[in-house]
């Protein structure tokens, strides 16, 4: 028989590995965008470091987990104005944890929070989780042909 795990456990847990997680990715992103300069600069080619798959693609990957306002020809996208600054995943599950344990209801009832998956921040973190990962696997195919 499974064990049923509290879900207001699970939003916690979740919340500190992914930090910890973020950690890691956030250490690697740097490393992996200095390799990626450095080794551009040294091979003296005229084409640009953005013209390349992989510098553009890890900058997105890096805005669609972290935070990062992405700005298109000056202008800032966003869905929704309360929605601005909060689209990207990591940011969205601190959110998220927040509202339920002190905006909804005053903090009595995160678990009704966490349950329902039709609020906007939600739909967002999940949309940028695929984001991600159509962008990664986008990467591998660009490697491929």
């Amino acid at each position: 028989m499974v064990a049923q795990v509290p879900l207001l456990a699970v939003n916690l847990t979740t919340a500190c590995i992914e930090s910890f997680f973020y950690g890691i990715f956030f250490l690697l992103t740097v490393l992996s965008v200095y390799l990626l300069v450095v080794r551009h600069n040294s091979a003296k080619t005229k084409r640009s470091i953005f013209l390349t798959p992989f510098f553009p693609s890890t900058l997105l990957i890096f805005a669609t987990v972290t935070g990062v306002s992405i700005y298109f020809g000056g202008k800032r996208i966003t869905l929704r104005r309360d929605l601005t600054c909060i689209l990207q995943h990591w940011i969205v599950t601190f959110k998220r944890l927040f509202d339920a344990l002190i905006y909804f209801n005053s903090g009595k009832t995160p678990v009704s929070y966490f349950a329902n998956v039709r609020l906007p921040t939600e739909i967002a973190k999940t949309s940028f989780l695929v984001l991600t990962l159509f962008i990664g696997d986008s990467m591998i195919v660009s490697i491929q042909c």
